[in-house]
């Protein structure tokens, strides 16, 4: 019943409200962002330009906007906001209540608040918005069902569609600290009206600074710092901690002897006497019931007022200043002090521009200083107190020579990069070189006959030359010389340029048929180093045809045409550049190809092509005669070789049986085989034949036959080299000739059959056993002809 009457006032309330919107000029909306409100304003009728605002009754006057920011809500309990408008006057107020809630880590928090209307169809959501302002959905309400993310949130409120939203979140952590709000979108996230949740923790361990090297009598402010832990930021950054303070691990919070503190303890102060430094001084830091823990202990040192400073070792001064180069090193120098306790010695060096600066030292001893020409003198520091020291100085007289600086017309003059004037300007030439003591500067061109042009004894020297010419140009050195010091130089190169001139006398003549050349005269280049072009005219207008570099000023150029059409007329046109320009004029000449000369040059080249046949003929003629003496030289020994052949009757009477030369390869290297006019058909694998003695067809008598066989073999080694003699095969001997074809013959006598029958005496006669008869046949040769024999030897 209770619910019932609550949601029936809830609905009482808003309905009120919407009626109060409607009929209300202005409507107030909060927005709650890192720790700060915004408040803005909307009115639907009268847009008003200036809007008067108080916050809290304090007025801000009128502003020219609709929004207005307050900065650390979480300083307020809560915040009210009055807007008037103009026109007509009215105030429209809102009071927005600033909902905090204070907890530690590993506690459980509730956390509540009172929903405008729950949505019957459709989702509520509740957010969290951290430090980094990211806001995370992490409970779903509707009307029948509960989503969180994780098992530490509990959704307490019911029945599920109350307005009181109320939730838990168990054991929680520091960042679980921020804004938690809801609604049914992502924006309700940074809506007013909810709850910020923070989460104390203990303050960092403090540090105690001051002045703890302090004179007897003075008074010591020690001050104890610490920063809260606590989340979110922007309620730490509001915190004020307050400290309690140790002496010798005593507590001294409320006042103790000469002691004294300021709000929240924050600081102590003391009056030092000698008897201070015995003590230790330590301090804690408090947020509420939450302590730090306990700072470092410090000791306070007490000072006197120290005696006369002295270094070692003795310094040798000139009026005063110790006199060093620039770069060379000063030191090691000890400072001692008559104090008690021994003063705090620091080395400092001053520049030329008044400001000290911390040297590099060990304690009371100044190391090893390279110097430069910024430092004005050396200082040994004993410190009393912060506002009494005593000190003691070494002025140094630093010395030095610069590189000089040219300045040619207000520009810097480079080796690299010479610097142009035109011709008949002023050239003013600045030389500096920066040095201690002044150096001696010399200006000096280097040119035959030119050597220095001023001198000055100062950082300055000015050279002036009124009208420049060409003779103005070149090399030109600045020098500064000062004693102890090598001499420094820079050079530069000044250049009087202007336009090029035109080239002189450009004529041009035909020589030969077909061909041009053209001459001119190279002018003055300006100052830069120039080139030529040369374009001649076709039908499209002038087309560039050379670019030609410059052999100096007053030398002869010479260009030569390609071949050009006889008898026909040719325009050329010359100019001269430089980088800068180019010649103001251009330089044309006409030429008129010549073709006279065709005749003379046609008996020439008919003279080269009879020349040409003729040699060619004779080389044909050299070859075909040598194949002609090679042809009946083969032929001739052909014939030779078929005579010697002739067996009675019968030409062709040798048989020849298959052999295995594999004997023979014993002897490849003996034999010197001769291999001219072979014929190519040769076989490649110089094939052994064997001779065999067969009874001829014709009746002739074997007798006959060996006579006539003995006699040709005799001719045959007579006419071969290289031939060599007959090897024994097996228990019968054979004999070996090689003929003028190449091809080795064996005579074998088939009528014995070699008793030994061992398989690995060479040379093996193949066909031994079934007496084969190969018969050789030479195809590229011709038979010899037959011999009528007389009629008397064919009657016997």
């Amino acid at each position: 019943m209770c619910r019932i009457m609550q949601a029936l006032f809830f609905l009482l309330v808003i309905c009120a409200r919407v009626c109060n919107f409607q009929g209300a000029e202005l409507t107030i909306s909060t927005r709650f962002k890192n720790g700060d409100v915004l408040f803005s304003w909307y009115n639907p009728r009268i847009v008003s330009n200036y809007y008067d605002v108080f916050i809290n009754n304090k007025n801000l006057g009128w502003i020219p906007d609709t929004e207005y920011t307050v900065k650390d809500a979480l300083m307020y309990n809560c915040i009210n906001i009055t807007v008037k408008t103009e026109r007509p006057f009215k105030d429209y107020k809102l009071t927005y209540y600033v909902s905090k809630i204070n907890k530690t880590v590993g506690d459980s928090v509730e956390i509540s608040w009172t929903a405008p209307f729950f949505p019957l169809a459709g989702d509520y959501y509740i957010y969290h918005t951290n430090d980094e302002n990211k806001s995370i959905n992490f409970i779903h309400v509707t009307s029948n069902k509960v989503t969180t993310e994780n098992k530490k949130y509990e959704y307490l409120s019911q029945p599920l569609h109350s307005t009181n939203i109320t939730f838990m979140i168990r054991d929680i952590t520091l960042d679980d600290a921020g804004y938690y709000a809801g609604g049914l979108m992502a924006e309700s996230a940074w809506s007013g009206g909810g709850v910020v949740l923070i989460v104390l923790g203990n303050p960092t361990t403090p540090n105690i600074t001051g002045i703890f090297n302090i004179p007897v009598g003075d008074t010591c402010i020690l001050s104890c710092s610490s920063t809260s832990t606590s989340a979110p930021d922007y309620y730490a950054k509001l915190v004020n901690l307050s400290y309690k303070w140790f002496v010798n691990g005593t507590d001294v919070r409320s006042p103790y002897k000469d002691m004294r503190f300021s709000e929240r303890y924050r600081d102590m102060s003391l009056t030092v006497t000698k008897n201070h430094r015995y003590n230790q001084y330590s301090c804690e830091a408090m947020e509420k019931n939450l302590v730090s823990e306990r700072s470092v202990p410090v000791h306070i040192n007490p000072l006197y007022e120290p005696s006369i400073l002295s270094i070692d070792p003795k310094l040798e001064l000139n009026n005063g200043e110790l006199t060093v180069k620039e770069e060379e090193t000063v030191g090691p120098y000890n400072c001692s002090a008559d104090c008690n306790p021994p003063c705090e010695i620091k080395w400092r060096y001053k520049d030329t521009a008044d400001k000290v600066h911390d040297a590099s030292s060990n304690g009371h001893e100044l190391s090893i200083q390279k110097v430069n020409r910024s430092i004005s003198l050396l200082r040994c520091v004993a410190i009393y107190k912060q506002n009494n020291r005593t000190r003691k100085d070494i002025k140094l007289d630093i010395q030095y020579l610069d590189n000089p600086v040219v300045y040619v017309n207000d520009k810097v003059g480079e080796p690299h990069h010479a610097v142009r004037i035109r011709e008949g300007e002023n050239l003013r030439v600045a030389c500096y070189v920066n040095g201690n003591p002044d150096p001696n500067i010399t200006l000096s061109k280097e040119a035959a006959g030119s050597g220095t042009l001023q001198r000055n004894m100062s950082d300055w020297l000015n050279h002036t030359i009124k009208s420049s010419q060409c003779s103005d140009m070149g090399k030109y050195k600045c020098t500064g010389t000062s004693t102890g010091f090598t001499k420094r130089e820079k050079t530069f190169r000044i250049n009087v340029t202007y336009v090029p001139q035109v080239p002189r006398n450009f004529t041009g003549y035909s020589y030969a048929s077909g061909y041009i050349n053209l001459t001119w005269v190279s002018g003055f280049d300006g100052g830069k180093q120039q080139h030529f072009i040369l374009s001649k005219m076709d039908r499209f207008g002038w087309q560039e045809m050379a670019n030609m570099s410059d052999p100096g000023q007053g030398r002869v150029v010479h260009y030569e045409s390609g071949r050009l059409n006889a008898g026909q007329e040719y325009w050329y046109e010359l100019k001269s550049c430089n980088i800068i320009n180019c010649s103001k004029e251009l330089a044309q000449v006409k030429i008129t190809v010549k073709a006279q000369q065709r005749l003379s040059y046609l008996p020439n080249k008919t003279f080269v092509i009879g020349a040409s046949a003729a040699i060619l003929i004779l080389i044909l003629t050299i070859a075909l005669v040598l194949i002609i003496l090679k042809r009946k030289t083969a032929l001739k020994r052909q014939d030779n070789q078929q005579d010697g052949a002739e067996i009675a009757d019968q030409p062709d009477v040798v048989l020849y049986a298959a052999v295995d030369k594999s004997a023979l390869k014993k002897n490849e290297n003996k034999v010197d085989l001769v291999t001219e006019d072979v014929p190519e058909k040769k076989d490649e694998h110089n094939t052994l034949y064997a001779v065999v003695e067969k009874k001829s067809t014709t009746g002739a008598t074997s007798s006959s036959i060996q006579k006539e066989n003995d006699q040709k073999n005799d001719s045959k080694k007579e006419k071969q080299q290289g031939a060599t003699a007959p090897e024994p095969t097996g228990a019968s001997a054979t004999s070996r000739n090689v003929n003028q074809d190449g091809l080795i013959y064996i005579d074998v006598d088939f009528s014995k059959k070699p008793e030994n029958q061992d398989k690995n005496e060479k040379p093996k006669i193949h066909g031994e056993e079934d007496r084969t008869e190969y018969t050789f046949v030479d195809f590229s040769k011709k038979a010899p002809a037959v011999k009528a024999k007389p009629k008397k030897e064919e009657r016997k």
